[in-house]
């Protein structure tokens, strides 16, 4: 699975139902089921048993990227939430010690990626607006 995941960065899969498809066609038959019952009982409501389906989809993605330095598609997604809800130095810290979101050198550096794709967009409307006046 982790070839798969690893080497496609649009192979990102959030939905539970699709991911355990996946986790199939993979070769993973049972991984899905297995730690889903795990996590799982038949005393809990179904909203709950929905939200464990999510939670296997989170431990399967950490379980695959385990081994690598490669941020995984959830950790990237953490710390792009982190940093709108401007998490401090020492929350952040602690969420890459927990291995739920990237370093804080690794969110600098989207920081500075999404604040250069807003400056190009911002300079490419005022050269449009510019066009316009004239």
């Amino acid at each position: 699975m982790f070839e798969v995941l690893g080497k496609n960065p649009q192979s990102c899969i959030y939905d539970p139902d699709q991911f355990r498809q996946f986790c199939i066609s993979s070769g993973a038959r049972t991984i899905f089921d297995n730690i889903l019952r795990s996590v799982s009982t038949s005393r809990r409501s179904e909203s709950r048993n929905e939200k464990n389906k999510k939670v296997v989809v989170n431990i399967i993605y950490t379980l695959c990227f385990a081994l690598s330095q490669q941020n995984n598609y959830l950790q990237l997604d953490q710390t792009r939430f982190f940093m709108l809800k401007n998490l401090n130095k020492e929350a952040m810290d602690t969420e890459r010690c927990l291995e739920n979101s990237c370093s804080r050198r690794t969110s600098y550096n989207m920081r500075q990626n999404i604040n250069g794709i807003y400056l190009h967009g911002c300079s490419k409307h005022a050269e449009t607006r510019l066009e316009q006046d004239v």
